[in-house]
């Protein structure tokens, strides 16, 4: 796993120190070495991560005549059995990195060799022969990839941090991005809070060559034309067989790995899969919080005693709001799913003792896990409203519908954005799904949005921060596609969420474990904004620095706060949202992110 960069300039000058700049930017993601390779117009850096081959793995990685040289944030999963096939084909390798296949594959598959890669990636392959430039992020989008350019630039990297370390990259900010934001807890991802940068969308590559880029889609769920299984114990053998595949290539490491374990259906199911597959000693971490209706550790405890794990836990209170400034920092755009919180103090936990964690993410997208799909199979059609514009009204982290957001915002501002039209942000893959009904292309839509856009984007950066590798056996392409062949009536009807898949655990899980209802990884944010943290909201939204940005009314900001405070009403999430957009603000446009987080009144 690492931090990547680069920049390449048609006239052949790249600022000098640039990319030193960008690559102390993504320094966390990677701590263990630095790399570079630069040449006429073009610099690539690497903050490397050492996970396979520790001692020789540094990147950048070259193939034999080393007219190809790749730097990659990532694991390709299935690096030795490539290998094995490209010897055959008389391919020398230099090392024993998962990361060199890709430069070999690339000689023989030109920008097919994304085909043959099962993994989480974010790669630049530079063809010094030609001067062409290869970007290609994973299926699902577990690893990110920016880019920004202009007339004769083109830059790339991790975060976006590190694209601003370039002065010729603006911090203009991206209104329409913003309202967005405020709709769906994070940021899209097929646009940016920041104007002048993007980001490569999951399962795509970009090719560049003199200025010109080109995008190109690779990989698609698709929820037809596959073969089924006959009937529920052969589509159970395929499950956990699917899955213990999937764990067996993420346990490749040459340092220690672990689990992250919440006591939920999913990351039980990975525990046990790694217990089927005798990993010892099996290392699991979980957190839990001082409000009782709130933690779930005590059920991750029963689950690693079952397996026999060595167990480590967290227990979080008020005081971890003083990470707040932190978050901020490292997730680089604006982002409000409030587990955040709880992912990152795990993440920190997590590394004290592996490097590698282990997850239960994706489950939910592919087995149909979430109440609100119920809710469209029992009433796919609501008069004249379409499911897609149902749904994304009504998705449970929704907490600035539209009224909400025309409530909130200052007239200029509301003008400022004309016809933002929110929710073709569902839209467009709600009508480009092959889905048979409307719950399947829901799954293929949260597939496709909220699942790379925040659930992933929420885990990588909280690992990341700490230099912490996140695997997610779950988000496995094949298994993914074993779970999109299933028919709807597998997955889900009107009692049981996720039908098949309980079925198939309960071989490896006790029942209560299987059939506890999902609780989600909610923070208790709104007990402490009314308890020792009480005093923040109103000190940093109705701050005169807050208010002057001239985007939201201060009567409703206003109103928001001390209807929380008095218990009127449940404004837990809005008041969290606006924290978070407020101090992206004095993080990334009111001074440099080079100079750190920024200082809040939290003990």
């Amino acid at each position: 796993m690492c931090g990547i960069a680069g920049t390449l300039a048609i006239d052949g000058v790249v600022e000098p120190g640039l990319i030193q700049r960008m690559c102390s930017a993504v320094e966390h993601r990677g701590p263990d070495a630095r790399g570079f390779f630069e040449e006429d117009g073009v610099a690539f850096g690497v903050a490397r991560l050492a996970v396979i081959d520790v001692e020789r793995g540094d990147q950048p990685i070259f193939n034999e005549d080393r007219s190809v040289v790749v730097v990659c944030n990532g694991e390709i999963y299935n690096y030795l059995e490539l290998r094995r096939e490209l010897v055959r084909r008389r391919h020398r390798f230099a090392t024993h990195s998962d990361i060199e296949v890709i430069v070999h594959l690339y000689e023989e598959l030109g920008e097919a060799c994304v085909d043959r890669l099962r993994g989480m990636f974010a790669f630049a392959v530079w063809d010094r022969r030609t001067r062409r430039l290869l970007l290609a992020r994973d299926r699902v989008g577990k690893k990110p990839l920016f880019y920004a350019r202009s007339a004769g630039h083109f830059w790339f990297a991790s975060t976006p941090r590190a694209l601003l370390a370039s002065d010729e990259v603006p911090r203009d900010v991206n209104f329409h991005a913003i309202d967005l934001f405020l709709h769906y807890q994070c940021v899209p991802g097929w646009t940016s809070a920041f104007s002048n940068v993007s980001k490569l969308q999951p399962a795509h590559t970009l090719t560049w060559c003199e200025g010109s880029v080109t995008t190109r889609r690779y990989w698609k769920l698709s929820y037809r034309d596959r073969p089924v299984p006959a009937g529920d114990r052969e589509a159970c053998e395929l499950i956990r067989g699917a899955l213990l595949e999937a764990t067996r290539l993420r346990l490749r490491s040459d340092v220690p790995v672990g689990a992250m374990l919440s006591g939920g259906i999913d990351s039980s199911s990975v525990v046990a899969a790694m217990t089927q597959l005798g990993v010892t000693p099996l290392k699991t971490f979980s957190v839990g919080f001082d409000v009782d209706e709130f933690d779930e550790s005590e059920i991750a405890r029963e689950v690693a005693e079952l397996h026999g794990a060595e167990h480590h836990e967290l227990r979080l209170d008020v005081s971890a709001m003083a990470m707040l400034p932190r978050l901020a920092w490292h997730y680089g755009e604006p982002f409000a799913d409030s587990s955040a919180l709880a992912s990152f103090a795990l993440a920190e936990l997590a590394r004290r003792h592996v490097t590698v964690a282990l997850n239960g993410d994706g489950g939910d997208e592919s087995f149909a896990g979430y109440r609100r799909y119920q809710r469209f199979l029992a009433a796919p059609t609501d008069g004249p409203q379409a499911p897609d514009e149902r749904y994304a009204e009504r998705r449970a982290n929704s907490y600035f519908n539209a009224d909400a957001r025309r409530e909130l915002y200052q007239p200029a501002f509301l003008d400022s954005l004309g016809d933002c039209d929110w929710s073709a942000v569902l839209r467009g893959p709600y009508l480009a799904s092959d889905g048979g009904d409307v719950v399947e292309r829901l799954l293929d839509v949260d597939v496709q949005t909220y699942l790379p856009d925040d659930l992933l984007v929420k885990m990588d950066i909280a690992t990341m921060a700490h230099s912490l590798e996140a695997r997610s056996p779950l988000l496995d392409q094949e298994l993914m596609e074993l779970a999109a062949a299933l028919p709807i009536s597998m997955k889900l009807d009107g009692r049981t969420t996720k039908r098949l898949f309980k079925e198939a655990m309960r071989e490896w899980l006790p029942d209560h474990v299987v059939d506890r209802p999902k609780a989600g990884f909610m923070v208790p944010i709104g007990v402490w904004f009314r308890d020792k943290l009480r005093d923040l909201p109103g000190e940093v939204l109705l701050d005169p620095r807050t208010l002057e940005r001239g985007l939201f009314r201060e009567q409703r900001v206003r109103a928001l706060v001390d209807e929380h405070l008095a218990g009127a009403d449940d404004h837990a999430y809005r008041i969290w949202m606006l924290l978070q957009l407020e101090l992206w603000f004095r993080t990334y446009i009111d001074r440099s992110p080079a100079e750190g987080p920024v200082a809040l009144p939290i003990g």
